[in-house]
């Protein structure tokens, strides 16, 4: 998120917090329907997609051409990484694995995987064409969250700027107390 660019006004949705699960596919494809001549992208986390990836379905059915790129880290990546700045742990957040591309199957939408850099150009060519031609199409994008990002780094410390200086020290006592036991 930090390289986005984009060209105009009216071009990105997103939920108020940027980590609504399950937001995603239902605005991309309400994007498409209301702008069937632009383009639409919708990042998903593949938690998130668990929670509304049959959408997919009502995409097909509308024609809403939409390219859902989901983003496998196989965990809950933002819950993960909000555990791991507090516990040194992430011990409630990891997903099981599922087959993005069954999934997709379901709904007669196509999934291409890129596992490394050098797979996405051809994937992305895939999916626009895809999309060029009327049908949904999903990318399941593997990534390593090993460095935070910027952006998770800004959610904490608002968060963390918003509490009361008694609450921020109860916080971060107890993160000192879990990191060293």
């Amino acid at each position: 998120m930090e390289h986005l660019r984009l060209d105009g006004p009216r071009r990105f949705l997103a939920p108020t917090d940027y980590s609504c699960m399950g937001y995603c596919v239902p605005a991309a494809i309400g994007a498409q329907l209301a702008h069937p001549g632009r383009p639409v992208v919708g990042l998903a986390g593949d938690g998130a997609l668990l929670m509304t990836g049959l959408e997919l379905l009502t995409a097909r059915q509308q024609g809403a051409a939409v390219l859902i790129v989901v983003l496998r880290d196989r965990e809950l990546g933002q819950i993960a990484a909000f555990q791991r700045t507090l516990t040194a742990a992430a011990p409630c957040s990891v997903l099981p694995d599922y087959d993005l591309a069954a999934l997709a199957a379901v709904s007669g939408t196509g999934c291409r995987a890129v596992d490394a850099d050098g797979d996405l150009e051809a994937a992305l060519d895939w999916a626009l064409a895809e999309t060029a031609a009327g049908r949904p199409a999903v990318l399941d994008v593997a990534i390593d969250y090993e460095r935070k990002t910027y952006f998770t780094k800004g959610v904490v410390q608002a968060n963390f700027g918003r509490l009361p200086w008694r609450d921020r020290l109860r916080m971060v006592g107890r993160a000192v107390v879990r990191r060293i036991f």
